[in-house]
């Protein structure tokens, strides 16, 4: 018996490779675990750390005597009517 050229194609492109849902499954296993170790971290993170206070007024804003870039005091102009 001869493959016809659909037999051939329904058998080259209509199976499932081996391991697909597998590694799909796997995938997602490690997802939830990397997330939930993520969420822990995060979580306890400010357990262990030093607290952020802020900054100390004289830190901030720092001065720059001659920017490269200023742009227009109009630029910002928009600001206010998104905000309004």
């Amino acid at each position: 018996m001869v493959a016809t050229s659909q037999q051939i194609h329904t058998i080259a492109f209509d199976v499932e490779p081996v391991g697909i849902r597998h590694s799909s499954s796997v995938m997602t296993y490690i997802k939830a675990i990397l997330t939930a170790l993520f969420t822990v971290t995060f979580v306890t993170s400010p357990l262990l750390t030093d607290p952020f206070s802020g900054f100390r007024a004289d830190q901030l804003p720092i001065p720059q005597i001659a920017p490269p870039v200023q742009p227009a005091g109009y630029a910002f102009a928009i600001w206010g009517l998104i905000y309004a």
